[in-house]
């Protein structure tokens, strides 16, 4: 039996709607070498399973099913399906993502085969939004360069999932934090790039489908940014600080944008909060409400607010609108709570500690008058 060039592994969980056109589109593969399809299907409670065992009948040498017996989660059923690949090449396709191009597999193989020194090949997807979802038309956009490293991958995961190629170093060389970490596909890009470059092929070959149920797209804001420290965490412990710089710079750039959010959410609130007193009694309030410390609305009295009188449905709506505003106040406190107790942050901070008494110590010396030592009498005098 001729080796097995690529293997395209698939997880999938309640997409009946979606898991179809995936096979399909890797079955319309056009290529001069044999390919294989290991599917993990994790007790879905839909028609799932019985499209993916119709299409595995059909097509047995190509297919490969993983039948869990009992449901294991997204991240235990990937590494199970990514021990069983047997190809040079691994290739992660999600349930509910497709190939476009049939000349994809093709083209990445050439790629990585002229390429020894590339870790990665990839290429942009076609991002497909569901349930009023919307964003760029592609992703990565406007990736201008040939080839990119590590150091690019810790700035932002750039590669789309569909998109990746790699080179099989089996599941056994994944750690065991990998399980911990909710942004699967980044850390495992971030794992492959330790070993070579990434190299891009600018050919739009595969579609990322966005919408509501998504593992990782349905999550909210605050979920995927405490779980990105969490990794970032992981990450540089697993690399023994060589990234140190560069994870750091990370933490900073989404500190600062978790502050921006916060000023924005704090001035929406407070337009809220004046827009609804205006409803209430005609009056714009004296006071400005903001998300500061101690001058917010308490939960308490937000539920008393939503529970008054009220005037219109727009006054409910806005004052669901306003609960929901302050509430962001949690997500961020914990962003930051887990940045604070990173080892970057605690080495940087310890790295500025003597400026920062240096600093304090002369901003004190310049805001009193030194006080100066009464001067002693000589001996002479006090003797007489």
């Amino acid at each position: 039996m001729e080796q097995v060039k690529v293997s395209v592994c698939m997880i999938t969980f309640n997409q009946e709607r979606y898991i179809a056109q995936a096979i399909n589109s890797v079955l319309e593969q056009q290529t001069t070498f044999p390919f294989e399809i290991v599917i993990g299907e994790d007790c879905s409670t839909d028609g799932t399973r019985a499209i993916v065992e119709q299409l595995a009948a059909a097509h047995p040498q190509v297919i490969r099913l993983r039948l869990a017996e009992q449901n294991q989660g997204a991240k235990r059923n990937f590494v199970g399906t990514f021990s069983e690949a047997r190809g040079e090449y691994v290739v992660i396709l999600e349930g509910d993502d497709y190939f476009t191009d049939p000349l994809k597999l093709q083209r990445q193989v050439a790629a990585l085969d002229a390429r020894p020194d590339w870790s990665i090949c990839f290429h942009p997807a076609r991002c497909l939004y569901e349930g009023n979802l919307q964003g760029p038309p592609m992703t990565p956009e406007r990736w201008g360069r040939e080839e990119a490293t590590i150091v690019d991958l810790f700035e932002q995961n750039f590669i789309p999932t569909s998109g990746a190629m790699f080179r099989n170093r089996g599941a056994e060389s994944l750690p065991d934090w990998f399980m911990d970490a909710e942004a699967g596909d980044w850390a495992l890009h971030l794992l492959n790039a330790a070993h070579g470059n990434i190299g891009f092929l600018p050919e739009v070959m595969s579609a990322y489908r966005i919408h509501p149920a998504g593992t990782w797209s349905g999550r909210s804001v605050e979920a995927r940014v405490v779980s990105i420290f969490h990794l970032l965490s992981a990450v540089d412990h697993h690399f023994g600080g060589r990234f140190a710089e560069h994870i750091e710079r990370n933490r900073v750039t989404t500190v600062r944008w978790l502050f921006g959010e916060w000023n924005n959410a704090a001035e929406t609130s407070r337009k809220a909060v004046e827009l609804l007193s205006v409803m209430t009694t005609g009056e714009t309030p004296r006071k400005r409400v903001t998300l500061g410390k101690g001058r917010g609305h308490s939960r308490k009295e937000i539920e008393q607010l939503a529970e008054m009188e009220p005037g219109s449905q727009d006054y409910q709506s806005l004052a669901c609108k306003l609960e929901a505003l302050l509430d962001e106040r949690a997500w961020l406190r914990e962003a930051h709570r887990e940045w604070t107790s990173s080892l970057a942050y605690k080495v940087s901070r310890e790295l500025k500690r003597p400026w920062n008494q240096l600093r304090t110590f002369f901003r004190s010396r310049r805001s009193k008058p030194m006080a100066l030592p009464d001067d002693p009498a000589p001996p002479a005098v006090k003797a007489a």
